[in-house]
């Protein structure tokens, strides 16, 4: 049987196809042989081989090794271990009956020469017996790796084929097949200032859990998972209803923006950093798009082992961006530091968690999702103490009209937002009204203060620039209308 080596490996989200390289010594004629040995991780029906033009081959078949002839092959090193620790136990029985027999607390007609006598012996004789049961402890370890080894290979699955040669000689052979247990996952770093670019990076998580490492090989990662089904989606159809009427559910709490994940630390947006060190990033390889997915094309060839991950450097690059603060007075009493960049600059990144930093100061981590129907997107850098936010209620107060038989209620609110910076800064504010999903309940707005209105899910966008130390006010003043003989959440 012919061992070949693992030369390139497509690793997709989940899951990974291998192509590994061998030879083969060959008859003139046709023959059966045993190819090689592959991990019992693999899917057998998609093992595929490939042989050059001056050979033939017919009748692949993947199957395990009969399993008598696997404990046969392993019946020595078995044997070995059984030995080594019946020689363990002995051991620790020879020191546990040494220390016992030192104890002459309870012996009787035992002179003070023989206990002298013992004494003297005692430290040389367990010296002895723990030098002795470290050796055999270590030749233990070495023999359970040895079987472990074995166990792993005779536990394999067998590739064999007839071959046909037109003369004697050595062949190269290929063999590619879909491999589970292995994947990986991107990484994010966004690192930032408030007076420069975000610095987009990303890396690779690369893992297998094979029973080989993967050695010296070339690596392709694919944004695609080849495990989800083909089949095409269809559409169901959809029926209309009536149902009971609810209440609008409040603004998200970071709506219109990935501000998913609270910083987790507090930060200052005039703080600097000065360091005259430069950050160590190599850029790995190249990313192409492919018909269907992204491809990242690894440079040069890689170690990914069985028992540890494997960190890839993809690329850096640098994204122009908006620093502004993001205000939601009526969920937050602090504003959000967040910067707002383009859509299309970051449309190849793949929906996962990303940490960000802000001067070289790790703030925690965010989930990234991105939604290339929107042409902004905003990045969120902590919470802003130097933002102070207040939302106040100035009015409620419900009216009746006998003639249209409805009752009315005006709301008023107050928002202010107050800076202690030492510069300008742009600000965002958001709030909402409710929206109506019933044709006799009427909101009426009465003044948003040349606030934005979103018709759809009623949220209201101030954009403004605040100077430092100053406030700024804001009304939201509406109505809501409804018949009398109803009740609605209000």
């Amino acid at each position: 049987m012919s061992q070949s080596i693992i030369k390139e490996v497509s690793v997709y989200r989940q899951g990974a196809y291998v192509s590994r390289q061998g030879k083969i010594s060959l008859k003139k004629g046709q023959q059966t042989l045993v190819l090689d040995s592959l991990p019992n991780t693999i899917i057998p029906s998609t093992v595929v081989l490939s042989l050059t033009e001056n050979i033939k081959g017919s009748n692949v078949q993947v199957h395990l090794l009969d399993e008598e002839i696997r404990k046969e092959q392993l019946k020595e090193e078995k044997r070995k271990l059984d030995e080594l620790n019946h020689s363990i136990t002995v051991k620790e029985a020879q020191i546990e009956l040494w220390n016992k027999n030192g104890d002459f607390s309870g012996g009787k007609d035992i002179n003070i020469a023989q206990m002298s006598e013992y004494i003297e012996k005692l430290p040389e004789r367990l010296n002895t017996l723990y030098s002795e049961l470290l050796n055999l402890n270590e030749e233990k370890e070495k023999i359970e790796k040895e079987y472990n080894d074995k166990k792993d290979a005779v536990n394999s699955l067998q590739v064999s084929a007839t071959i046909e040669a037109n003369d004697d000689g050595e062949y190269a052979y290929q063999l590619r097949y879909f491999e589970q247990n292995a994947s990986w996952i991107p990484l994010y770093e966004i690192h930032s200032s408030t007076d420069k670019n975000l610095v987009l990076r990303m890396k690779a998580n690369i893992r297998q859990f094979t029973s080989e490492d993967w050695k010296n090989v070339s690596i392709k990662l694919y944004s695609g998972n080849p495990r989800i089904s083909l089949d095409l989606p269809e559409l169901d159809p959809t029926y209309l209803s009536y149902r009971a009427s609810q209440s609008p559910k409040p603004m998200k709490k970071y709506a219109g923006s990935v501000l998913a994940e609270k910083a987790m630390m507090n930060m200052i947006m005039e703080e600097e950093v000065s360091d005259s060190f430069e950050d160590v990033y190599a850029d790995a390889g190249t990313v192409n798009q492919d018909d269907t997915m992204m491809e990242y094309v690894l440079s040069g060839t890689w170690d990914v082992s069985k028992t540890n991950e494997t960190l890839a450097d993809i690329y850096s690059k640098e994204i122009p961006c908006n620093y502004h603060v993001i205000a939601i007075p009526r969920l937050e009493t602090n504003g959000y530091l967040a910067a707002q960049v383009n859509v299309e600059d970051i449309s190849d990144v793949l929906e996962s968690y990303a940490k960000i930093y802000h001067n070289q100061t790790l703030l925690g981590e965010l989930y990234i999702d991105v939604d290339t129907s929107e042409e902004k997107m905003d990045i969120s850098l902590g919470r802003d103490e130097t933002i102070q936010l207040k939302r106040e209620q100035k009015k409620k107060y419900t009216s009746s009209a006998l003639l249209k038989n409805q009752k009315t209620t005006d709301y008023v609110y107050e928002l202010t937002v107050s800076s202690s910076k030492n510069k300008p800064c742009d600000v965002t504010v958001y709030d909402q009204i409710p929206v109506s999903r019933e044709k006799d309940i009427i909101v009426e707005r009465k003044n948003l203060s040349n606030g934005k209105l979103d018709e759809a899910t009623g949220k209201i966008t101030w954009d403004f620039n605040l100077d430092s130390g100053k406030d700024t006010k804001l009304s939201l003043e509406y109505s809501v209308s409804w018949p009398k003989d109803k009740e609605i959440n209000n």
